[in-house]
């Protein structure tokens, strides 16, 4: 058994439980992320050095595949020119990060009774999960400062947010019955056996008194297909059936009956961690919040049920509006895309055009989208066909390697890729949380690593020696980046979530390379706020200039509303309309643009 490899999943699979309070905005404000990154450094160097001292490389079959991805995911970038390198760097390191991950559990030579371990922790970490958004359930915000916690009770999981916390619980669900048929379970002991029923018990109940949609979708494509594909072993195993299908059934009917406390009337937003209602010193960016309204039933799944049909109905959801207009801008540019970090700007320059054709109507929302929501459209807008022929090669490497596994352990696989999977079709989880990010590639691997012989041994010293050194270079840099990422991700979210105004933390946050942009706006949004305040303008113009070009990237209107009103500090009430004019093109139906329009326009 390799100890050192379960470590490192025990590792991935609980540090999402450790909660730092956080405005929930940005994946890396959530810290937990950074340290799942440094986790993976670890395995990478880890791998590294088994890989020299074992003299050689073990790499998937069919390895080639997923070291092109990074490369065909960015080729389009690459040949038209670079136009946010930052965006870039960022994209190609998070794809890179994953495929050198992957690449890494191989060089551990892992056993039967090791994954089925790695399987097991995964599995337990779900029920911890499950058992934290029941307590999000419940009225007097139980372990406050330990769990996150909206304002009114409601299920958003360790992950802040109710989707990516749903397709995290219904994997480990399936992941739960997947290891109850496999021929060890019988052996296993009574407590592991416990928190297999127990996780399917509570992580079903989560699922469907979540709200989730998605989820419910998903949970519907992949349970019928994990029974009917592990119906033989099942059958043979009645006693361990019955209690499988005894808790799926128990968790989906206490489910049903709700574990929220919401009323009818009450709004949701997604937003998660406890953010104060107003920043009186600056204002987070805007980015798009789907929301829940109440209505369509007394519980969270008649709720679920009424968002479905009306759905059908063509009502109440903007998704259909949003992967029309970015199809169609996808179109402009189909074979090497509009370059990574230009899916925001040239986005809502098409939905400006798609909504004045409309009459205007605000049929996307009133706010920034920073992703079109489908992971294969944002790859196809920036990306083009290159990025997207790149993605279809490694599906269909896995598509092939699920088909050789046969119907029995194949279509069971198949199904723990589904919730995730098909999660990445509508919204951003794996920008959202890193943990989706490598349990999908774990995931990946268990199916790959099936069948006899699973990898190529490379024993060339001119192959080895610099793959094993570009895998030592990167890890180093993923801690070097981890450790000068945390302390600027707290400085920040102690700025907004305890009003802890350093400007010498925020200068320097500036000089970060992941929040550097973001930390700048920041305090020249303090500034601007101090010029309004005191009635001068002394930082005025600096703040203009650099948000002018800001915003040309994203488009975000708290910052196009800020700019106004810099404008109007300066008694350049014509710049200010201008402006405001131009966001209200961007996102008819804002309220905050529209009435300081009105207000200049009064003159007050």
């Amino acid at each position: 058994m390799n100890k050192l490899f379960l470590i490192l999943m025990a590792l991935i699979a609980f540090l999402s439980l450790y909660f730092t309070p956080n405005t929930g905005y940005d994946p890396l404000l959530k810290e937990y992320n950074i340290w799942l990154w440094g986790v993976v450094a670890v395995v990478i160097i880890s791998a590294a050095v088994k890989s020299v001292i074992n003299r050689n490389l073990v790499l998937p079959k069919y390895y080639i595949w997923f070291l092109l991805l990074p490369l065909g995911l960015t080729a389009g970038t690459i040949v038209n020119g670079v136009p946010y390198p930052k965006d870039l760097l960022f994209r190609i390191g998070y794809v890179l990060s994953g495929v050198l991950f992957f690449i890494s559990i191989y060089q551990f030579d892992l056993g039967r009774r090791t994954k089925e371990n790695a399987v097991y922790i995964f599995v337990f970490a779900t029920l911890l999960f499950s058992v934290v958004s029941v307590l999000q359930a419940i009225p007097g915000q139980i372990l406050l400062g330990w769990i996150p916690h909206m304002t009114t009770p409601r299920i958003i999981g360790v992950f802040q947010q109710a989707n990516v916390n749903v397709s995290a619980v219904l994997t480990g669900v399936l992941l739960s019955l997947f290891i109850m048929t496999t021929p060890g379970f019988s052996k296993r002991n009574a407590v592991l056996k416990l928190i297999c029923v127990l996780t399917i018990m509570l992580g079903m109940a989560v699922v469907v008194s979540s709200g989730s949609r998605i989820g419910l979708l998903a949970a519907v494509l992949a349970l019928p297909v994990l029974f009917l594909s592990r119906a033989k072993v099942l059958y043979r195993n009645k006693t361990t059936a019955a209690g499988a299908i005894l808790a799926l059934v128990v968790g989906v009917g206490v489910g049903m009956q709700d574990l929220t406390v919401l009323t009818k009337d009450i709004k949701l937003t997604e937003k998660g961690g406890g953010v104060p209602e107003s920043m009186q010193l600056a204002a987070l960016p805007d980015r798009i919040g789907m929301y829940a309204s109440g209505g369509g039933g007394s519980t969270a799944f008649d709720r679920t049920l009424w968002k479905i049909q009306r759905l059908f109905q063509g009502e109440g959801d903007v998704r259909p509006h949003v992967y029309s207009v970015a199809f169609d801008v996808m179109s402009d540019k189909p074979f090497y895309g509009h370059g990574i970090g230009t899916f925001q700007s040239v986005f809502h320059e098409r939905a400006a055009e798609y909504m004045a054709a409309r009459d205007g109507k605000p049929l996307i929302g009133p706010n920034r989208y920073g992703h079109p929501h489908n992971e294969l459209l944002l790859w196809g807008v920036e990306g083009g066909a290159i990025a997207l022929l790149a993605i279809l090669a490694v599906a269909v490497v896995i598509m092939t390697a699920l088909f050789n596994l046969g119907w029995q352990r194949g279509g069971a696989m198949f199904a723990l890729l589904v919730p995730i999977a098909v999660h990445t079709q509508v919204e951003l989880p794996f920008y959202s949380s890193v943990y989706h990010w490598l349990l999908f590639i774990f995931i990946v691997y268990l199916t790959l690593s099936y069948k006899r012989p699973c990898a190529v041994r490379c024993e060339k010293t001119a192959v080895v020696m610099p793959v094993v050194f570009g895998m030592g270079v990167w890890s180093v840099l993923l801690v070097y980046f981890c450790i000068t990422t945390i302390p600027v991700s707290r400085d920040i979210n102690h700025f907004f979530m305890y009003k802890q105004l350093d400007m010498k933390k925020l200068e320097a946050a500036g000089d970060n390379l992941y929040f550097g942009e973001f930390a700048t706006m920041l305090r020249l949004k303090v500034l601007l706020n101090q010029d309004l305040r005191n009635r001068t303008n002394h930082w005025t113009k600096e703040f203009i200039e650099w948000s002018e070009m800001y915003v040309k990237k994203e488009p975000e209107t708290s910052t196009i509303h800020a700019i106004a009103l810099a404008y109007r500090n300066l008694g350049l009430n014509r710049n200010a309309l201008e402006t405001l004019n131009r966001g209200l093109y961007l996102y008819p139906g804002n309220k905050k643009l529209s009435q300081l329009y009105h207000q200049i326009l009064i003159g007050k």
